[in-house]
């Protein structure tokens, strides 16, 4: 039995069995869609490497836990698009300038695979862009075409307007436009900043606003202030135009808009005298110069300051003449008598005959020899300015 027992051997082995892991799961993200917002001037405020998302993804497989990371966007090229991410780390950084006006959103994905990129996983990605107030509100000046000028320049808008133009009447308007959104740029207004002469007053008003908050905008209507005198100084006006947004900060614009008031003939010629007198020798020759007589026409425009000079009619006219445009009264025919003429002298408009005024006139022809020498007027009236150069002639008696 015992040596039964002692024919039997054990032989012991130890054994290794290892288990490959073999790469089946797809990295998994923390998230189903990672979205976050900026301000579009994060790149003013921040450094380019500071980040702004960090996208993880996790691995359940044993022996690969390197996660690569890459950006997936079909829509828009390379060199311009805004964003780019660590391959290694997932952190996702601004690279070019934001622009809210321009896009708002960014839509794309991001890949995360292994290192032998077997397998992989993508995750849709949504950055909504911060609108800041960085646009200056736009002056849009629209004029009728009845107060538009044959020509006009960029820069500057140009009425003309005729100075019988009645109070409060509309010759245009004015938009205000501010591309910033309407959330952060709740109000525009504008203003009349300056108004130049400052010896009178400006010659429109902006009134009747209309806003428009879903497109940031806001319009004004440009009407006449008051009555207007080409006489009294109104010539041209220098306006300048403020737009204002109520952003934080607030940020303004300006435009300049000059008004020429065309002056209209609307003034009656008025003699200097309404009666004159003139006494010369009934033995003066033909065309020998009695005297002028003398109208002013206070109109700003020298074309509309034309007067022209006519005896009335049937008024001795075959012996006294008058210069038409000068006034200058004139011998047409010898008398030899001594006699006195009465004449009534006309000055009229040359544009309006309606306007004119008259004068009377008194020629006396005496005896030379049987009188003391006397004025040929009983009153002289000469006009003159300041500043001339002396000696000057003012006229003559």
């Amino acid at each position: 039995m015992n040596n039964l027992l002692l024919s039997f051997f054990f032989v012991f082995r130890h054994v290794n069995i290892t288990v490959g892991d073999l790469n089946e799961y797809q990295p998994r993200f923390t998230q189903r869609i990672y979205h976050t917002s900026i301000p579009e001037n994060f790149l003013t405020k921040n450094s380019s490497s500071s980040p702004i998302l960090q996208i993880i993804a996790i691995d359940d497989d044993c022996y690969d836990k390197t996660i690569l990371y890459t950006i997936l966007n079909n829509d828009m090229p390379n060199d311009i698009f805004p964003f780019e991410i660590d391959k290694y780390t997932g952190y996702i950084r601004v690279k070019h300038q934001l622009d809210y006006e321009t896009i708002s959103t960014y839509r794309f994905r991001v890949k995360a695979s292994n290192l032998d990129h077997i397998t992989s996983s993508i995750v849709p990605i949504v950055i909504d862009i911060l609108d800041i107030n960085d646009n200056q509100p736009s002056i849009q000046i629209n004029i009728l075409n009845e107060y538009k000028p044959m020509e006009n320049n960029d820069e500057d808008v140009i009425i003309n307007i005729n100075e019988h133009i009645h109070p409060g009447q509309v010759i245009g308007t004015i938009l205000i436009r501010d591309i910033d959104s309407a959330m952060i740029n709740y109000r525009l207004s504008l203003k009349i900043l300056s108004c130049f002469p400052l010896t009178v007053s400006c010659p429109i008003d902006l009134d009747s606003e209309i806003e428009n908050n879903t497109f940031s905008s806001t319009t004004y209507i440009i009407r006449t202030s008051r009555q207007l005198n080409s006489e009294q100084g109104d010539e041209t006006f220098i306006i300048i135009l403020e737009a204002s947004d109520y952003g934080n900060p607030s940020l303004s614009s300006q435009r300049r808009l000059i008004v020429h008031v065309n002056d209209e003939n609307d003034c009656v010629p008025k003699f200097t005298q309404s009666n004159y007198q003139f006494r010369l020798s009934h033995l003066s020759p033909v065309d020998f110069l009695i005297g002028q007589v003398h109208a002013n026409d206070d109109d700003h425009s020298p074309n509309y300051r034309l007067i022209q000079y006519k005896l009335l009619e049937d008024n001795n006219q075959d012996t006294i003449r008058i210069d038409e445009n000068n006034g200058y009264l004139f011998i047409a025919k010898q008398s030899l008598l001594e006699t006195t003429f009465n004449l009534t002298v006309l000055a009229i408009d040359r544009h309006n005959h309606s306007l004119y005024d008259q004068a009377n006139v008194q020629i006396i022809l005496f005896d030379t020899t049987k009188c003391t020498a006397m004025f040929r007027q009983t009153i002289y009236i000469f006009n003159t300015t300041e500043h001339q150069i002396t000696p000057y002639d003012i006229g003559m008696i």
